[in-house]
């Protein structure tokens, strides 16, 4: 395996059957790196989990009270010992050389760039799954020539350009939006965005109509509100599109 001077972070929430497979396939995967998981206050510990996993190198803290992947994420930031910072959600999975290749990406590309995405594909091929795959809605979203932000399932970036911007918004409480937020802050500073369609996650969905509109209210909604707060010049904003879309 490869060794990368990598630390991955993974908010948790519950979800421990697929917290399982991610880690699984972390374990599985053609490279190591620290792991840090960051419980926001489950129902139950990760403890007895974690122990089946001795091969990682997890480095694992509970949030006292749940206060959302936002500040989970940036209280991972505190810990992690390595120069790159790596990002995916505990309800995916990771392809054997994913890490390879983002880590690749950015230690390869030139200082501008902040941060790599890869792709995110749908683990299950229910109607929700295939739509998010036809609209690659957590994919790097490309506009008029740049990158404009990438997500969190699958993202990496160079550590001292997040702590530039004191990495992700604390006022974001639940999942959508902090991410394209974290991405507007960095873009106001000069830094772009990206690409590497080899980087793969596969993300389990919930096959629920009412989780599919849940997800497109909070993307849609969050990504708008932080693309208000946090970026001086967006030739989108007031797209309509954007807005109800591609949050």
């Amino acid at each position: 395996k490869i060794s990368l001077p990598v630390s991955l972070f993974v908010p948790c929430f519950e979800r421990f059957a697929q917290t399982e497979s991610l880690l699984m396939s972390l374990a599985n995967a053609d490279f190591t790196c620290q792991v840090i998981l960051i419980d926001d206050h489950s129902s139950r510990p990760f403890e007895p989990l974690l122990s089946h996993f001795q091969n990682l190198e997890i480095v694992h803290r509970r949030n006292p009270v749940n206060r959302g992947p936002a500040i989970s994420r940036n209280i991972g930031l505190e810990v992690a010992s390595h120069g790159f910072v790596a990002f995916t959600d505990n309800d995916c999975c990771v392809s054997p050389t994913w890490l390879i290749e983002l880590h690749k990406s950015l230690s390869e590309a030139p200082s501008p760039i902040a941060g790599v995405g890869g792709r995110v594909l749908a683990k299950g091929n229910d109607i929700y799954s295939r739509y998010y795959d036809f609209h690659k809605l957590l994919d790097p979203w490309y506009f008029r020539g740049q990158y404009y932000y990438i997500t969190t399932a699958n993202a990496i970036y160079r550590k001292h350009t997040v702590q530039a911007v004191k990495g992700f918004d604390p006022s974001v409480a639940q999942a959508g939006g902090e991410d394209p937020g974290l991405c507007f802050k960095l873009l106001n500073l000069g830094y772009a965005f990206g690409y590497n369609q080899d980087a793969i996650v596969f993300h389990d969905y919930a096959p629920s109509l009412l989780s599919f509109m849940r997800n497109l209210y909070r993307y849609g909604y969050g990504c708008y509100g932080q693309s208000k707060k946090h970026y001086r010049s967006l030739p989108f904003v007031e797209s309509t599109t954007f807005g109800g879309m591609r949050g």
